[in-house]
């Protein structure tokens, strides 16, 4: 049985590792059915689309690596990116018996941490990858 914290998630950004992320989420498979109803009072027929993949979004703690932080925030969209998300047992250590998911896609954006002055949350490093290829 896995639980939240039994993945590791490290990241390539523009051909660079990007170190290991904390969290990670989205990134699921959907597809709009097109339907298509017959004539003379026929029924409905569902013609599949062409599959899509949710937008995913990692996250570290703020400050982890400052210089890739601040490159996110001012470089160009798109990007290249690779999230490879590898399952670990019990003990920490990458299960072999399971093969990790491995996202490809593009930068679509990051969001810096907020400043709260009264705040007690922790300051994390949010980054959005569209996703083109999920292997």
């Amino acid at each position: 049985m896995a639980s939240q914290d039994n993945y590791q998630v490290v990241v390539s950004y523009d051909g660079r590792p990007a170190g290991t992320w904390d969290s990670h989420s989205g990134g699921g498979k959907t597809h709009d059915n097109q339907t298509y109803r017959r004539g003379g009072m026929g029924g409905r027929v569902a013609q599949p689309s062409q599959a899509t993949y949710d937008d995913l979004t990692i996250s570290r703690l703020a400050g982890d690596d400052p210089a890739l932080e601040r490159r996110m925030l001012t470089d160009p969209i798109s990007r290249a990116m690779t999230v490879t998300v590898y399952p670990l047992g019990v003990d920490g250590v990458r299960d072999p018996r399971r093969q990790p998911t491995v996202y490809r896609g593009r930068f679509a954006g990051c969001t810096p941490p907020d400043s709260d002055s009264n705040g007690t949350d922790t300051s994390v490093f949010e980054v959005t990858m569209t996703v083109e290829d999920v292997q």
